[in-house]
């Protein structure tokens, strides 16, 4: 079978889930005819994710959030105001969408939580059938808990949500736990895309402790924490232009730009990780059974959810609403157990397969 991945490309979580799902495509013989992912003046493409896709790549302007002036917190009213200011933009990339798909005439498209994929669908109704992939699919299933309060962004989370999954014929909600009543209407509760790299790395305990922030504005909070504890020795990852590959800091802590095996190498040799709330990095620390403390970035809700999934829901880690040292003590000190969480990833691939394949033979694809 041949599947076309259109992919966001906001963060590191969507673009290693592409990967990962790639790699159980391969090796079950079908073909990956084209990735298309989305870009913005405030992200880039990580090369690693260039190199290791290994197929043709089309790029297409994509909505993003708009961080302050700090570059920390993110401004979800100026992002949508941005998105409809340049709505002409959007519409190109959705007629690219179906350029590609005329292209390369995909027996099925996996969108990986892109809401531009979502207006495709709705415009040209694709033969082919739609199958989305994401964590934030879990919110739109009734079994899910929220952190408490916040009901307009609630709200808002779950229709931006909606927006990507319109024409779907399959929603795969990516959970770091089995849900209770796991299937509900098209939203399948499934475990964690991982790439087998990470599953089969050596995993040991040094001295460093592994960072990575989505906003390189909280780098200040990382380099005023290390200064004020001599004794911590870091290794922090990051995505900002115009800074070499590695950059020391202070002479405890290490920046480097995003690199996707360097960073899981980092990652299996630390004490433990800190991150902001990506549910990507979550996922792989907890297969590497680091201790980990998950800081929301400021404003960002899907962020807040997923630290409170890790922290209230799944018990598997510590949120955090800052950098601080008291944090990373509190994660070391807690005892948890890694092994129900392992059972279910290693489900994934069969999982996976079935549910792409049900769709396959369903006669989904008949509109």
């Amino acid at each position: 079978m041949k599947f076309l991945f259109i992919v966001q490309g906001e963060g590191r979580g969507h673009l290693t889930q592409a990967l990962a799902l790639q790699e159980i495509l391969n090796a079950a013989g079908h073909k990956l005819v084209g990735v298309m992912t989305g870009q913005s003046p405030q992200r880039t493409i990580p090369d690693y994710f260039i190199k290791k896709i290994n197929t043709t790549l089309v790029y297409y302007d994509s909505p993003n959030y708009i961080r302050d002036s700090q570059n920390r917190s993110i401004k979800a009213f100026v992002s949508l105001l941005s998105t409809c200011w340049q709505i002409g933009r959007y519409i190109k990339s959705v007629r690219c969408m179906q350029k590609t798909v005329q292209r390369t005439r995909p027996d099925i498209i996996i969108n990986f939580f892109e809401p531009l994929a979502g207006f495709y669908s709705l415009l040209y109704r694709p033969q082919s059938p739609v199958i989305c992939v994401g964590h934030q699919y879990l919110f739109l299933h009734p079994g899910f808990r929220f952190p408490p309060g916040r009901a307009i962004n609630k709200w808002a989370a779950k229709m931006v949500t909606r927006i990507t999954a319109i024409g779907a014929e399959r929603l795969l909600a990516l959970s770091f736990y089995p849900l209770s009543g796991g299937r509900h209407k098209k939203i399948v509760v499934m475990p964690p895309l991982l790439r087998d790299y990470i599953l089969k790395l050596s995993v040991r305990n040094y001295s460093h402790y592994l960072f990575y922030i989505l906003n390189d504005g909280y780098s200040r909070d990382i380099i005023s924490l290390h200064q004020k504890n001599p004794d911590l020795k870091s290794i922090c990852f990051w995505d900002r232009s115009k800074v070499p590959e590695r950059l020391e800091a202070l002479e405890n802590v290490i920046f480097y730009q995003l690199n996707g095996d360097r960073f899981l190498e980092a990652m299996a040799t630390s004490k433990a990780v800190i991150t902001t709330g990506g549910f990507e990095t979550a996922c792989e620390a907890l297969c590497l059974k680091k201790p980990i403390v998950v800081i929301p970035v400021s404003k960002h809700y899907d962020q807040i959810i997923n630290a409170y999934d890790l922290n209230d829901n799944a018990k598997l880690g510590r949120a955090a609403n800052r950098f601080d040292r008291e944090s990373i003590d509190d994660a070391l000190s807690r005892n948890i157990s890694y092994e129900a969480y392992l059972r279910w990833v290693q489900t994934a691939k069969r999982r996976f397969l079935h549910e792409i394949q049900h769709v396959l033979t369903s006669g989904a694809n008949v509109r």
